[in-house]
């Protein structure tokens, strides 16, 4: 019978977002953390990754191809394994209620692009420790 790897102690982020550039931008940005970061391009993945990895933290994008960034938070929310994982929208989306809704989903966090990475980190700390990397 295989076995899951045993999963490392170090907290882990999910970030889900069709534009690998900034996928590329977060995770440099995590960097200087002692943390792990784990990134799906597209909605089902994302969720297929949320079940399996069991993240500290996600933070998604609104649109994005094969399930939205809404159908990944109403799906995740649903679920008792994953419904407790912190979500924190990144989205360039303009729509008027996007906020509210996702707000009303459960989400932690709604931030719009463009954003500073400031105001991903300082929410990311209230849910995962962020330790300086041994360098």
């Amino acid at each position: 019978m295989n076995e899951a790897p045993a999963r490392s102690t170090r907290p882990l982020i999910l970030c889900i977002d069709d534009d690998p550039a900034i996928i590329a931008a977060l995770q440099s940005r995590f960097l200087p953390y002692d943390l792990d970061f784990a990134t799906a391009y597209c909605g089902a993945q994302g969720i297929w990754r949320a079940i399996t990895d069991r993240p500290d933290l996600i933070v998604t994008d609104l649109c994005m191809p094969n399930g939205n960034g809404e159908s990944v938070v109403e799906c995740l929310r649903k679920r008792d394994d994953t419904r407790a994982i912190p979500i924190i929208v990144f989205t360039g989306t303009r729509q008027q209620d996007a906020r509210s809704r996702m707000l009303s989903l459960g989400v932690e966090g709604y931030v719009q692009k463009p954003a500073a990475f400031n105001s991903i980190l300082n929410l990311a700390e209230k849910f995962v420790a962020l330790r300086a990397a041994a360098r």
